[in-house]
């Protein structure tokens, strides 16, 4: 009963500062990981204890939160279609912008030794963070595109595109990566794990797209409640499981099917509204709850602001470069180097997925971790202001 009350308090304190967060026309994702905060052990400093100890029930719910979150990340907001609009400038952006992003990482990881002895990390862990740091949040780039009327123009949508690349190449190494932590190398047998379950969810993805529309047209002849619902839902977790069958997490299988799903017309028969009541009335302000309450006070030091000043200036420069090579305008490119700079999505479930299972554990892994979620704050405070700055209420294509 205790942690129904537990579960009860922390989704009202994160809609409550997610309702604050809504009203200053920001996100409300960011609402929900300062609700985190305040039950992290930050305020244990001071009171002596957190006001929520962490458990292992939580842990289940907010990795839950995770895996409903990608689902619904698949259905929503990956289209082949339109990444194929203004590809050269998307792809050029996402790219550079990833690389740049992932090289800073790299490089100062590797360099926390040279500080003290006590931040060595693992390769794994370095490149973990390095993945999860790099990938942008489409949520804060579409709310502040919208807030400044730059969505349906030229810079808006490469910086759409670019943010869902962004998400592609972070799972997919974040699938490499994942896969080869046994043994922290690659070995003939994880690169056959691999390619074996590339293969299986290429033959997957085909077949299930071909045949699941039938199927869910049949659904609609049953009458039991909410067959088509419980249906995607026992997909998704399939799909979970059958990833976690390979080595890899449950989240990766969620997001397949999250796109097989969109392309059945389930996506357009209120399903997609049903799916986001549960995910974010529910669950994603659990997950992000859960991300925030994970940061450890006593590693937040400087580095934590030199790696978010960092990643932020090698994302801009990178995906600036990118737009320019993509034959956009100066200020276009301009908009698109900072419609790239939030974070707040993929990266921190990557980053929660790495601690909660205890590959990002220590000293340093606890400063890459804290690094990751005041990168994501620290974006979506800024990102709109320098929107508002720079391109609004000029004009653009």
């Amino acid at each position: 009963m205790e942690f129904l009350l537990v579960l009860a308090v922390i989704v009202l304190v994160s809609k409550f500062f997610g309702e604050i967060a809504e009203r200053l026309q920001y996100p409300s994702v960011l609402g929900y990981i300062i609700a985190g905060l305040l039950f992290s052990p930050v305020p244990a400093l001071v009171l002596g204890k957190p006001l929520i100890p962490p458990s292992n029930e939580l842990a289940v719910f907010g990795e839950l939160g995770a895996i409903l979150i990608l689902f619904s990340a698949g259905i929503r907001e990956i289209n082949i279609n339109f990444l194929l609009k203004n590809k050269v400038a998307s792809f050029a952006s996402s790219v550079f912008g990833y690389i740049f992003s992932f090289a800073i990482v790299l490089f100062v990881g590797m360099g926390l030794k040279n500080i003290n002895s006590i931040f060595v990390l693992t390769p794994v862990q370095l490149l973990i963070a390095a993945t999860a740091f790099s990938i942008t949040s489409i949520t804060t780039s579409v709310r502040a595109l919208i807030d400044i009327k730059k969505l349906n123009t030229d810079m808006g949508r490469t910086i759409l595109a670019s943010s869902v690349i962004d998400d592609i190449l972070g799972l997919v190494l974040f699938v490499l990566i994942y896969s080869t932590l046994a043994e922290y190398h690659l070995s003939i047998s994880s690169i056959l794990k691999i390619g074996l379950f590339a293969a299986i969810t290429f033959l997957v993805f085909v077949i299930g797209s071909k045949t699941l529309p039938n199927v869910v047209g049949k659904l609609k002849s049953l009458e039991v409640e909410e067959a088509q619902f419980s249906i995607a839902f026992i997909l998704m977790l399939a799909f979970a499981y059958m990833t976690q069958l390979f080595g890899f997490h449950g989240v990766i299988g969620a997001f397949l099917a999250g796109m097989v799903i969109s392309r059945t017309t389930l996506k357009d028969s209120g399903f997609s509204e049903k799916l986001a009541s549960l995910t974010y009335g529910i669950f994603a302000p659990l997950f992000f709850a859960w991300v925030g309450m994970m940061v450890n006070p006593v590693c937040l030091t400087f580095v934590i602001f030199l790696i978010i000043a960092g990643v932020l200036a090698a994302n801009f420069i990178g995906s600036f470069i990118g737009a320019i090579i993509g034959k956009m305008d100066s200020l276009n490119a301009v908009g698109v180097g900072i419609g790239v700079l939030p974070r707040g999505g993929f990266d921190l479930i990557i980053l929660a997925i790495a601690k909660s299972s205890g590959i990002l554990n220590g000293v340093a892994s606890d400063i890459l971790f804290n690094a990751g979620v005041m990168l994501a704050l620290v974006s979506i405070i800024i990102t709109p202001i320098l929107f508002r700055i720079v391109v609004e209420g000029k004009e653009l294509e």
